[in-house]
């Protein structure tokens, strides 16, 4: 269901299709309930309705990113109508709650009429009471979207954990495309994929593994901020009846996540004071102990904030061998499969990234990987219906005695460079010109936190005055991969020194932020050896890069780290023959 309430009805709609865009769907499917209304990447209401250039007012007096907004669109094939939608720079599609409420498809008609008689209602009401309409605000259409969205949200925390097993989970897209070739991005949270829209018909379908059913919003955008233009049919979640359910065993030992899994929130960046424990996975983590089945951890994070966390709850002595670092997840599996001395078929996996999960099982298929709403859920399943023993409960305490004579290792293994090389990364670093790169420099360097190496967040002023100072050099690069267009993703500024007397040259790194998006991708490997290659350094030559440690930029100090740099007095010092070559990873380029 799209929300089609501020379409600009007067904008003459010349292109219609004569295609069945609702023929790849079942009457009888069932499809969640979600609205979609469009929104802005880069919105900072309301004080971006004054000063964006991009700003342009709508009935309700708020930003339409849709050129003439969701437009309704009849059709020869279903009372429900399809949507033109004309994507404006940084506009997105997006469905705020995820429902997770399914009804029949045949009855989606019922909830669009009824949307459709409110709407209209509150029409009238403003006609005969133009005093409700207070400053062409739509008051009522505001509260009527307010209400909707308790409504989801409602939904959304009494659902969310109601799925069985016995359901797969798909998103169907279809469309009309009046544009050339593009990637249309579809995001939620770390679930992210995209579909290739050619001139004419489209239809796609991503099939989900069945937990992992997302909480947050559901987003919808061109790649690279293309200006696609599209009459939509298709745009929904989809849940059939297995046919054949997959038997699960029963795990020795369950490995868990920590962010956005054990507690809402993430930890280095809400801080321990605001993020919320989960009690069904508190009480599933003492259930799965109390029947001899092992609870571990595999996080990234910092090891000293995260055992002071769950110590605070009594819950730190529940996990053995836990892994609290910034390594790759799959070479921290590596280390727990040694260190348990089990097979990996052993194992559970439970993170709410899907980027981790698919990591994880690169390099284990055997291991059983799950969202984070696996649990509770799971322990109805009749493999757990086992009963606790002494033995059962001797067993942590055994390999917490394991582990006291244990050392961790911490070492990268070519395995995970090989799952890189298969991601067919491409960097392109080029010097900004172009008031959009300008401003979307700006943006990283004054919102970047975790991969921000000075620590400097600038204000409109002051990086107006870095981008004046004529000793400075600018650059910006771009990524993207086989599953798409990341876009700019860096902003660094540079300055060099004269040859000394020992014909060595060096140069100064002042400011890298990296968007959180690429982090643990070789990225700001990458980014320096294009610098290198940029400036011509020599091996005898030099880079020193300026880092202030901010406590939540721990993540990029270590890469530069790993990539050769040496600590000292607050500059990370690099003798360019020690620079580890990225090229066999990421395919540099650059663009003058």
């Amino acid at each position: 269901m799209f929300q089609f309430e501020w379409a600009d009805l007067n904008y003459k709609f010349l292109q219609k299709t004569n295609h069945n865009l609702f023929q790849n769907v079942d009457i009888d499917s069932e499809i969640m309930l979600v609205e979609w209304e469009e929104h802005c990447f880069e919105c900072a209401p309301p004080l971006c309705y004054e000063t964006c250039s991009n700003f342009l007012s709508r009935q309700d007096l708020k930003c339409r990113l849709l050129n003439y907004g969701i437009i309704p669109i009849s059709n020869d094939f279903s009372v429900l109508p399809y949507a033109s939608v004309f994507f404006r720079k940084w506009a997105k599609l997006e469905t705020i709650y995820i429902s997770h409420y399914f009804i029949k498809n045949k009855n989606l008609k019922y909830i669009y009429f009824l949307n459709k008689y409110i709407l209209n209602t509150i029409k009238i009401l403003y006609k005969f009471f133009p005093f409700l309409d207070l400053d062409k605000k739509k008051r009522l259409n505001g509260f009527y979207s307010h209400l909707k969205r308790l409504i989801f949200s409602y939904l959304n925390k009494k659902l969310s954990s109601s799925y069985t097993s016995d359901f797969d989970l798909s998103f169907k897209f279809s469309c009309y495309s009046y544009s050339e070739n593009f990637n249309l991005i579809f995001e939620s949270g770390d679930v992210k994929f995209s579909f290739l829209i050619s001139p004419g018909y489209n239809y796609h379908e991503y099939k989900f593994d069945f937990y992992n059913h997302f909480n947050k919003g559901f987003k919808i955008f061109p790649e690279n901020d293309f200006n696609a233009n599209l009459t939509i049919g298709i745009c929904d979640f989809f849940r059939t009846k297995k046919k054949n359910t997959t038997k699960l065993t029963l795990p020795k030992v369950v490995v868990w996540d920590l962010d956005n899994t054990l507690w809402e929130g993430v930890l280095i960046e809400d801080g321990e004071n605001k993020i919320k424990f989960r009690t069904d996975i508190i009480d599933t983590i003492k259930t799965l102990d109390s029947k001899g089945i092992i609870n571990s951890i595999i996080s990234k994070n910092n090891y000293d904030e995260v055992s002071k966390v769950l110590k605070s709850k009594d819950l730190f002595s529940y996990f053995v061998f836990p892994k609290i670092n910034w390594n790759t997840k799959s070479e921290n599996f590596r280390i727990l499969i040694k260190e348990f001395n089990i097979l990996p078929n052993a194992f559970y996996f439970i993170d709410d990234n899907i980027f981790e999960r698919q990591e994880v099982l690169s390099q284990f298929p055997e291991i059983s990987c799950f969202d984070q709403y696996a649990f509770p859920e799971l322990l109805r399943n009749p493999i757990f219906d086992i009963s606790p023993t002494d033995d059962a409960l001797k067993r942590r305490q055994s390999y917490k005695a394991e582990e006291n004579r244990l050392i961790e290792k911490n070492n990268f293994t070519n395995n995970y460079i090989d799952f890189l090389i298969n991601c067919k990364i491409d960097l392109l670093l080029s010097i900004p010109n172009s008031e959009d790169e300008i401003s979307r420099a700006f943006e990283l360097i004054s919102r970047t936190n975790q991969l921000n190496l000075s620590g400097n967040k600038l204000s409109i002023n002051e990086f107006q005055a870095v981008l004046d100072n004529p000793s400075l050099s600018h650059f910006i690069f771009r990524v993207k991969d086989k599953f798409g267009d990341y876009g700019i993703v860096g902003y660094l500024t540079t300055s060099f020194n004269s040859i000394s007397h020992n014909k060595t040259k060096t140069l100064y790194i002042e400011n890298l932020v990296i968007s959180c998006r690429v982090a643990e991708k070789k990225i700001e490997n990458a980014s320096i050896w294009a610098l290198k290659n940029f400036y011509n350094l020599k091996p005898t030559d030099k880079i020193i890069a300026n880092y202030l440690d901010t406590k939540k930029n721990i993540p990029i100090f270590n890469s530069m780290l790993e990539m050769g740099f040496k600590y000292e007095n607050s500059l990370l010092i690099l003798n360019i023959e020690e620079l580890f070559d990225p090229n066999l990873i990421i395919n540099i380029n650059y663009k003058t």
